[in-house]
């Protein structure tokens, strides 16, 4: 292999012909499958969208652990179903399994006798969201689940020294405000 600007490389590159790879075929183990997508949860595109405040504020105080995985198991709304995962993080945390027999709700069909837990749905609604571009759900679960891009602290970096200041949080106090640079945990922190 050899690095150097891409004009010294081009000087160096040769052409080779390629006919004799028409009878060629791959094995079945040199092909990559594709990424397998989980369908634990509904998805209606054309019905993502964001929630009123008043159903936002109702799904956080719900604690019925029972009518919120039912809701979650008939919902088409990424919006909803974040929402949803949020309460139930907060209630039981990332590791429960939602096809608990002793909640006495039927399971989500699965091809695998794997457990469905919260962490497996966050993980299923931001491949998702991804997808459709939606990017405040992708940022909420990346909070969840303490996902870190770690050229963060870089991007901030640019940002302060352009002498811009960095506000983190729906809090906007001295607390959520950056104005020197952190590394990427120091800034997860804030």
């Amino acid at each position: 292999m050899k690095l150097g600007p891409l004009q010294q490389l081009l000087l160096m590159a040769g052409v080779e012909p390629m006919d004799a790879l028409r009878e060629f075929e791959f094995s079945p183990s040199d092909r990559m499958d594709p990424k397998q997508v989980s369908i634990h949860l509904s998805l209606d595109p054309a019905n993502c969208k964001p929630l009123t405040y008043t159903v936002e504020m109702s799904l956080e105080r719900e604690t019925n652990v029972p009518r919120l995985l039912t809701r979650l198991k008939q919902s088409t709304n990424l919006y909803e179903q974040v929402e949803l995962l949020q309460t139930l993080i907060r209630l039981r945390g990332l590791a429960f399994d939602i096809d608990s027999p002793a909640l006495g709700i039927p399971p989500i069909p699965r091809p695998r006798a794997q457990a469905v837990t919260v962490q497996v749905l966050l993980n299923e609604v931001y491949d998702k969201a991804g997808e459709l571009r939606l990017w405040s759900i992708i940022r909420r679960i990346a909070g969840l689940t303490n996902k870190v891009d770690i050229t963060l602290s870089d991007s901030l970096t640019h940002i302060l020294v352009r002498q811009r200041q960095v506000a983190v949080g729906k809090s906007y106090s001295s607390e959520s405000l950056i104005s020197r640079p952190m590394s990427h945990l120091e800034i997860m922190e804030k």
